[in-house]
């Protein structure tokens, strides 16, 4: 005979998991049969067990499950369906913007960015003020920190005008690794965003492994200290997903001691590898994670969605009137009874008075003037999916020129 237990029997199952007394359990633990071994995490001797860094990804919950109410069903984040009132956030390195001005303006349009980090944008302090006004679209401003003494390298952000964003310093100087920062407000409401660019160490540009721990470790010190959230997004020529290399294992073990939870899933570089990360303390912080091959460069474009309001567009007064609602019949009629009608018997001085103020006239009966406050929105609707095809067929056969 087949028995079959409802949802509720279940349910009432689940809750009546017992709790081990004390004594037991400290009995287990003594013959180390426990899940969980103990660390001896901060101390120079004894073994050291690393512990695994996890990727969220936006539908991923993690549960106790002794604490579900059902555990028969997917648990999955209440993700905000009209992302359109959050921020839009790329991460990008460009390996260069100097020759692909139109493409980053593009991208930034394409992808809906309210704000986008370029790392290696290799523009100079002086003498890229037209490379720099080719890559700002419309209704967006540019800010940018070229690397300086040296070629290559540099930070910059694109962001859309009416955001409140001001730029931030940090109180210490750093030599392995480039830094951007800024804070993003809305009301009462700020968000602080680190952007870092390390470049790989050489014998040309002295820098070393154990000076950029030592640096990193410095800079996350001083960001607990911060009291808004902060976002840390970071091109620093590390393979997350090789986590058994000894530099991966250093960063992250710091990330780790500072409760950083890295959010990108899947590689960001041509050579299959996770190299631009995205960091937070709050796994919901972040929504919408994308990992975009935008053809540029050999980096894909990071895009996702920040749980912080946009600003309000700007509202824009219009005046204007609808001729398309005009009954065209009427219209012509009454023309062809007015004085416009030949034969003229006054001068042309005279008869383009006449057509002003008789067209003038018709115009406020049938299509009155009328004002309306709008809210300003991007201009795309030129952009069609066989421009981004065209573009996207551009860019592959660019690089195979290359």
């Amino acid at each position: 005979m087949l028995t079959t237990l409802s949802k509720e029997v279940l349910i009432n199952l689940s809750h009546q998991y017992n709790r081990l007394n004390q004594d037991l359990f400290n009995t287990i633990c003594d013959l180390k049969i426990n899940l969980t071994q103990p660390t001896r995490r901060g101390t120079r001797g004894g073994k050291r067990k690393q512990k695994k860094f996890d990727v969220f990804t936006r539908n991923l919950v993690k549960h106790d499950i002794n604490s579900l109410k059902n555990n028969l069903t997917t648990t999955i984040t209440n993700v905000d369906t009209n992302s359109s009132n959050f921020l839009k956030i790329g991460l990008w390195n460009a390996q260069s913007v100097k020759n692909e001005t139109i493409s980053v303006s593009e991208l930034i349009l394409e992808s809906n960015l309210d704000v986008l980090f370029i790392t290696e944008t290799w523009l100079r302090e002086d003498g890229d003020q037209s490379k720099i006004a080719e890559l700002i679209p419309d209704g967006y401003k540019f800010i940018h920190v070229p690397r300086l003494q040296r070629t290559g390298g540099g930070l910059a952000l694109l962001h859309i005008k009416n955001l409140v964003l001001d730029i931030s310093k940090i109180p210490a100087e750093f030599s392995s690794f480039e830094l951007l920062t800024c804070i993003i407000s809305c009301g009462k409401k700020s968000l602080r965003f680190v952007c870092l660019y390390r470049p790989p160490p050489s014998k040309k540009n002295e820098l070393t492994q154990s000076s950029f721990l030592t640096e990193f470790a410095t800079l996350c010190d001083l960001l607990d200290r911060k009291k808004e959230s902060t976002i840390i997004l970071r091109d620093f020529n590390i393979h997350f997903d090789s986590q058994d290399n000894f530099l991966t294992k250093k960063v992250l073990k710091i990330l780790d001691s500072h409760d950083y939870i890295q959010h990108v899933p899947t590689s960001t570089h041509r050579s299959g590898h996770i190299i631009d990360w995205v960091l937070t303390r709050d796994a919901s912080l972040i929504q919408n994670i994308e990992v975009l091959d935008k053809q540029i460069s050999d980096h894909l474009l990071v895009s996702f969605d920040v749980i912080f309001d946009r600003p309000v567009a700007p509202s824009v007064t219009c005046t204007f009137c609808g001729l398309k609602n005009i009954d065209i019949t009427d219209f012509t009629h009454e023309l062809s009874q007015s004085v416009l009608t030949p034969p003229f018997v006054c001068d042309s001085s005279q008869l383009l008075d006449n057509l002003t103020d008789v067209l003038t006239t018709l115009l406020d009966k049938y299509a009155p003037l009328k004002t309306k406050t709008i809210r300003q929105r991007k201009n795309t609707s030129w952009f069609s999916p066989d421009i981004l095809e065209a573009r996207n067929k551009r860019h592959s056969l660019e690089r195979k020129w290359r």
